[in-house]
C-alpha cells in the first residue's frame, strides 16, 4: 500500500504529525508512507523511520521565478505524485496546494478537510472529509483522519529523531555546557507579536541563572529579526547568558533541548520539539490558543484558553486570551502578552527549578 501524507505548513506543525505517522505505519506495517511538505520543514521529518520518501515544496526558490517557470516548477511536482500512484492521500490542511496535490494524484481514496475557498468545494476533490474542529488540539485534529479509516489510536506519541554521530560530535564541541544543568530559553517567533517584552524576559534569563542557579542558554533561528531581538534583551541582562542563536540547526537544536533541564519561552516551533523530547516547559501564550497549540502530552492535553497558570503533565502554561494587536513603535504586539506579569513567571520558575 501507498500512502501521501500532505502537510504544507510549519516546522512545529509538521512535529505534531507524528503520532498519526507511528499510527498509520501500525496499521499499515508493509506499506510505504511518503510526506509531501515545505522544504524548510525536512530536518523535523527527514530521520523517521516511518517515512518513505519525502517530497518537498521551496517555498522561496518557486517564489523568486516568473510565471513560466513557476508553473513549470509546479506541473514537475505534480506528476512526480501522479507518477507515484498512491493508493491513500491524505490532506491534514485547508491549503489549495495540497487539495491540488491531492486530486491530482489520482489516488481511489483521498481525504482531507474543507477549504478556505469554497470555490474548491464545488469539485469532489476528496473520497472523504473530515470536518475542521477548532477546539481540539492541532495533533488531535491530524489523528481524526484515523476515523476516516476506521482504525483506533494506538499511540499520542509526538516523535523526534536525530542522528547519534552528531549527537556525538555536539557533545564533544559543547562539552563545557553539557556537562551542566542548563535551560533552554527561546524567546523568539517569526511572528514577533508571539513575544514576550524583552525586560521581562531578560529579568526572567537574570533569575534562572543568578537565583536559581542554572545555565542559560539562549536560541533563535538565522533568521536576522530574531538574532537582532535576542541581541537586545542581552543588553538588558546582568547575568552574561550563552548566546547560540543562530548557530544550531533543528537537528542540533533538538539535542540541546532534550538534555535541557527545562524550556523556557513562548509558543513556537522548540517548544513543540522540547515536548517531544519529553522536556519540561514553561510557556507564554498571549497571541495563540493553549487548546490547540500547548506543549502536548501524548493526549492528556488539559489546557484551556483562560487567562493565568495551567499546568499539564510536566508543562506549565501562562496565558492571556487578549489577542488584540497593537503597534508600540511600528512594532506588532499583543495586549495579551503585554499583560502577562514578570512575577507570575518567576513564581513558576522557582517552582519547577
Amino acid at each position: 500500500m501507498k500512502i501521501l501524507i500532505i502537510k504544507f505548513r510549519n516546522i512545529g506543525d509538521i512535529l505534531l504529525a507524528t503520532p498519526l505517522i507511528s499510527n498509520l505505519k501500525s496499521h499499515f506495517p508493509q506499506s510505504n508512507i511518503d510526506f509531501a511538505t515545505n522544504l524548510e520543514c525536512l530536518p523535523i521529518i527527514e530521520r523517521n523511520p516511518n517515512i518513505s520518501n519525502l517530497i518537498f515544496f521551496d517555498r522561496e526558490k518557486i517564489k523568486n521565478l516568473n510565471i513560466f517557470s513557476r508553473f513549470k516548477e509546479e506541473l514537475s511536482l505534480i506528476l512526480t505524485i501522479r507518477r507515484k500512484r498512491y493508493d491513500l492521500v491524505l490532506n491534514l490542511t485547508e491549503g489549495e496546494r495540497g487539495a491540488i496535490y491531492a486530486i491530482s494524484s489520482r489516488a481511489e481514496r483521498r481525504m482531507g478537510l474543507k477549504l478556505k475557498n469554497n470555490f474548491y468545494n464545488y469539485f469532489k476533490i476528496f473520497t472523504n472529509y473530515l470536518n475542521d474542529d477548532q477546539s481540539i488540539h492541532a495533533a488531535e485534529k491530524d489523528l481524526r483522519f484515523l476515523n476516516l479509516l476506521d482504525k483506533e489510536i494506538v499511540s499520542y506519541n509526538l516523535e523526534v529523531f536525530w542522528n547519534k554521530v552528531i549527537e556525538k560530535a555536539l557533545l564533544k564541541k559543547y562539552n563545557n555546557l553539557f556537562s551542566d544543568k542548563y535551560v533552554i530559553v527561546h524567546p523568539v517567533s517569526r511572528w514577533m507579536f508571539k513575544c514576550w517584552d524583552n525586560a521581562k524576559m531578560a529579568r526572567a534569563i537574570d533569575h534562572i541563572k543568578l537565583a536559581r542557579g542554572c545555565e542559560v542558554i539562549i536560541t533563535a533561528s538565522k533568521d536576522d529579526n530574531e538574532i537582532q531581538r535576542v541581541k537586545q534583551i542581552i543588553s538588558l541582562t546582568k547575568s552574561n547568558p550563552i548566546n547560540l542563536s543562530g548557530l544550531l540547526n533543528i537537528e542540533e537544536l533538538t539535542i540541546f533541548l532534550s538534555r535541557a533541564s527545562l524550556f523556557f519561552g513562548i509558543d513556537s516551533a522548540p517548544m513543540h520539539i522540547a515536548a517531544a523530547c519529553g522536556t519540561p516547559i514553561v510557556s507564554l501564550f498571549g497571541a495563540s490558543y493553549p487548546v490547540n497549540w500547548g506543549p502536548w502530552v501524548n493526549h492528556k492535553n488539559k489546557f484551556k484558553n483562560v487567562n493565568g497558570v495551567q499546568f499539564n503533565g510536566k508543562h506549565y502554561v501562562i496565558s492571556n486570551m487578549n489577542h488584540e494587536i497593537f503597534y508600540d513603535g511600528g512594532i506588532k504586539k499583543t495586549i495579551g502578552m503585554e499583560q502577562i506579569e514578570y512575577k507570575t513567571v518567576e513564581n513558576i520558575l522557582d517552582k519547577i527549578l
